[in-house]
């Protein structure tokens, strides 16, 4: 990640932030559906 966006992160700031994305993830994926969606 060093190499290609020129940017240094720990060990734990990677590990906190895919904990937070990988938690958005689950709520998203657990939310409750629409009855109805539009179609575009």
């Amino acid at each position: 990640m060093a190499e290609i966006y020129k940017i240094n992160l720990s060990t734990s700031a990677i590990s906190l932030i895919t904990g937070k994305v990988t938690q958005a993830a689950l709520e998203w994926q657990n939310r409750p559906l629409d009855s109805l969606y539009m179609i575009v």
